[in-house]
């Protein structure tokens, strides 16, 4: 398995905005970066392939929103994160509150842009 640098947190729900992000994250010299929808290989067994990518990673990169606040998916990750004490990097995409524990993480703002894809109360 591939050692990843950056592991990226998200839901699905963005990924409009996520992957375009992640593909300029790979121009820079961050070592690799896990994002699920290209790293994780068809017959792979899912979370395994995301603990791995997690346990391994040095950086946490997190895209937040009110999408993301009600993943349970994206919870587990940010949990293990601070839990093993990842450099963790919230990604604010609207003006979702950060809960306790990431709301001490200085933070990177987006939610001003006008992206035009993120619909926070647009079905999936």
């Amino acid at each position: 398995m591939a050692a990843f640098e950056v592991f990226v947190s998200y839901s699905r729900h963005d990924e409009p905005i996520v992957v375009p992000v992640v593909k300029l994250l790979r121009l820079g010299d961050h070592g690799m970066v896990f994002l699920d929808l290209d790293s994780i290989a068809p017959g792979d067994l899912w979370r395994g392939r995301l603990e791995e990518a997690l346990a391994g990673a040095r950086y946490v990169v997190l895209f937040w929103c009110e999408h993301a606040s009600g993943s349970r998916e994206v919870e587990r990750e940010y949990r293990a994160a601070l839990a093993t004490g990842k450099a963790l990097v919230p990604v604010l995409l609207d003006n979702t509150p950060l809960p306790p524990g990431l709301s001490e993480h200085q933070w990177i703002d987006l939610s001003a842009l006008d992206i035009g894809t993120h619909q926070p109360n647009a079905p999936p």
